[in-house]
Formats: structure tokens, sequence, C-alpha cells
């Protein structure tokens, strides 16, 4: 008769090991099924908020919406002046319309477009920003064309002030003057520009990379961060472009935006991905919550505060010091499913975000936290 062999089954724990001989039958001590189903039910419960703790919530309230254009178009840019008194909104239908800000938060909830100067571009706008401390509006576009509009002039065509070889994604003026300008485009190349030069006089610094500059940032007074389409967020010294004092490849697919948070840097990536980076390149946060695997969204951030724009015609709201979102402001839920949000920036006062999707809706939100 063959002998019965005595199967054992393996423990192993991180500070011993230990055999179990599943042939000796060992007594157990019942629990009531109700006391059990309580307690492996506090355990879990326990568990999960020590694990993964709830964000903080971010309270806000809708003050105005209203649609930019008779027919649906893409709102690709939203910009403040230096004030916070007039904002710019620009995109795909080469139209750029300014307004003021008093008369959307006097006219709550109204339905109907308050416009105080419209302006006709040469192309497509991909980026809007105002010159601090002057009436010109700097417009960049897909034609490779960063144009510069006097806005006390009501029929100011566009004076280009520097050309691209291709599509110019992105452009941001220097904290410490209005004169100094950075560009990134499709040319593979970010670039800072003196603006006050009549062209081909100016003195640029270039800063060349293997793929598409989506996005540039001025970082302080010396440093310029640049958002690629190659996964990389690189930082560069403004004195000297030729090496990368930082540059990092977690993103799994082309980076968007970046963006300042304090000492941080904030990095959008059409990965679904937000990521918080320190100066020397080390990734301390990952966000995810948000869809974005297609088109820029817009990004913009406060102190402790993100918001990103999602494909499902949503805006997220992330505290930074947490993972997950915290909150999110829908469009509209009878939209068509291919709908997004497009751009997005928070006023002056770091109170009320702006933001717009790819019908032309602007919606005002007020910040209550």
């Amino acid at each position: 008769m063959a002998k019965r062999q005595r199967t054992e089954a393996r423990i192993e724990t991180p500070n011993n090991k230990r055999t179990c001989d599943s042939s000796k039958t060992v007594p157990r001590l019942k629990c009531p099924s109700g006391v059990q189903y309580i307690l492996q039910e506090k355990f879990k419960r326990d568990d999960h908020q020590r694990t993964i703790p709830q964000p903080p919530k971010i309270l806000f309230r809708r003050l105005y919406s209203f649609s930019s254009s008779s027919e649906p178009t893409i709102i690709s840019s939203l910009a403040f002046n230096s004030r916070g008194s007039n904002f710019a909104a620009g995109g795909i239908n080469k139209k750029i319309k300014l307004y003021d800000w008093a008369s959307c938060l006097k006219d709550q909830l109204a339905n109907h477009d308050i416009v105080s100067n419209e302006i006709e571009n040469c192309s497509k706008v991909s980026c809007l920003l105002f010159r601090p401390s002057t009436d010109e509006l700097l417009v960049s576009s897909y034609d490779g064309c960063i144009r510069r509009f006097d806005l006390s002039h009501p029929q100011s065509t566009g004076d280009p002030i520097y050309w691209h070889e291709k599509r110019v994604w992105s452009i941001d003026i220097h904290p410490d003057g209005p004169d100094i300008l950075a560009s990134g485009s499709d040319d593979c190349k970010a670039i800072l520009t003196d603006i006050r030069y009549s062209q081909g006089r100016w003195p640029s610094r270039v800063f060349k990379t293997e793929n598409s500059v989506s996005c540039v940032k001025f970082r302080g007074t010396n440093q310029v961060c640049i958002g690629c389409a190659d996964h990389s967020v690189q930082l560069f010294d403004v004195r000297s472009p030729k090496y990368a004092l930082m540059c990092t490849n977690e993103h799994e697919k082309a980076v968007s935006y970046v963006a300042i948070s304090l000492d941080h840097i904030v990095s959008a990536s059409i990965d679904s991905t937000l990521r918080c980076w320190t100066e020397e390149g080390k990734c301390i946060r990952r966000y995810a919550g948000h869809i974005n695997c297609r088109n820029f969204t817009g990004l913009s951030c406060t102190q402790d505060i993100i918001a990103v724009g999602s494909e499902d015609n949503k805006v997220y709201f992330y505290d930074k010091y947490h993972s997950e979102p915290s909150s999110f402001f829908p469009f509209d839920t009878r939209s068509d499913h291919n709908t997004f949000t497009a751009s997005l920036t928070f006023h002056n006062d770091n109170e009320h975000l702006l933001a717009a999707n790819s019908m032309g809706r602007i919606v005002v939100l007020k910040i209550e936290r």
C-alpha cells in the first residue's frame, strides 16, 4: 500500500519562516458571524483611511456663464491683464475677444456676451499674454508668428515681433519686466527675445530640444522651464542655455503644460496625469483622476490648488498635497461626448477661475475654500 504523503504549506513573513503541517488538526476559536463581519469592515475602513487620506474639499460656485461666439469654437487660450480688470479669449476661429472683468461679476449667471473689444488675428490662436504695465496683447499663432496688438488703438492689426519656423504653442513674459519674452514651438526651440528691438536685431537665447516644445514658463528671474513632446520637463538657466539643469522623463506621453507653484514645478501630460517636481527633478507627487489623452485642456495653479481641464468636459481641482481630485465642475452634462475643457486660468487674486471649453463656453468660478 502506498504511503500517504504529508503535504506542507510554507508561510513566510518578513521576520520569520514557519512550516505549517496540514496533516495536523489545529483547533480554531469560533467568532459569531455578525461580530466577525463588523470587525472585518472596521479593519478595512481603518486601513483605507490610514493608507489613502481623503483630500480636503475645494468648494466653488459658478458666477457667470456665456458663449463667446454664435458658433461652436475651441477657445485655446485665456489671459488676464496685470491689473485683473480685463481678460482676453482667443481660439481657432482666429478671433480674440476682450472682456471687462467687473461686468462679469456684476451680471452673474447672465447668458449673453459682454465684449469690450474684438481683434482679428491672421492665424489660429495658440496662446495669449498681456504685456505687464502696458496696453499691449501678445499673441502666438499656428503660422509661427508672435504678434503684438496695441489695445489703445482699436484698429491695431498686430505687429509681428518674432517668427518661428513652425507653429508656436506657448509664450511667457519675464517676471521682472515686460520686455523679455519666452516662446516654444514645433521647430524644437524655446527662444528668449527682447521685444524692444526691431525685427532682425533681437539679442536672443535659444534652447534647442530634440522634439517640439509645447510649453514654456519662467521660474523666478534666472530660470525657464520647458515641456516637450518627448515626455520631458526641462529646466534651464537663462544665462547658460547649452545644458539643462533638470531633465525628467517620467511622463508616458507628451507634456502639454508646465506651471509654477511656490518652489515646485507642476506639469500636465496627455497621459492623463499631473506631476509635481522639485528643482532637482524629483517627482514628489503624481495626480490622476481627470481624462487627458489627446487635447490641450489647460492648467493653472495657486500656492495650494491645481486646476486642470479634462476631456469629459469638466474642470478638476486638486489640493496640491493630495493625489486624488478634490472636486470638479461640469460645463454641461448635455454636451456631446467629444466636448472637452480647452483652457483655464486663475485671476490675479487667486480666488476666481476662468475656464473655457471646445464649444466656446466660458465660465467664471469663485473658489470658496
